[in-house]
């Protein structure tokens, strides 16, 4: 039993989370208007969303590390997917700096640039200067 207690645990906080994120996200949007200005409701929803994307990104990137290795690398290189605490775009980002992506990984960064100019690239390099410090 010990050694699927991990997968029971996650499927269990699937199914839980599958419920009450949707719930909780309406009733904290609805909380944070009803309670101050519209300006700053907007604002504390955008940062708060801002940074539960970035905490989804990571758990994506966790929880499916052989699946986009297979899909968004050309070879096995330097930097790999699945590592805690790490987004798709920064390995993404990365991969992209080794000429490392496959076409799929290649449209993906392009998608994501759209969002937001030089997505992937602006977080591996920001990683890179923080590692080299």
């Amino acid at each position: 039993m010990k050694h699927i207690s991990g997968f029971i645990l996650l499927i269990v906080a699937l199914l839980v989370g599958g419920v009450i994120i949707p719930v909780g996200f309406i009733y904290g949007l609805i909380k944070s208007f009803w309670h101050s200005h519209i300006g700053n409701g907007l604002e504390y929803e955008n940062r708060r969303e801002k940074s539960v994307a970035i905490r989804l990104d990571e758990f994506v990137n966790a929880a499916c590390p052989e699946l986009f290795e297979d899909c968004l690398m050309k070879v096995n290189g330097k930097y790999h997917f699945g590592i805690s605490g790490q987004t798709l775009s920064l390995v993404i980002g990365l991969n992209q700096i080794e000429n490392n992506l496959t076409k799929t990984g290649i449209i993906v960064c392009r998608l994501l640039n759209l969002f937001e100019r030089d997505h992937c690239l602006k977080y591996a390099v920001q990683y890179l200067n923080q590692i080299k410090q």
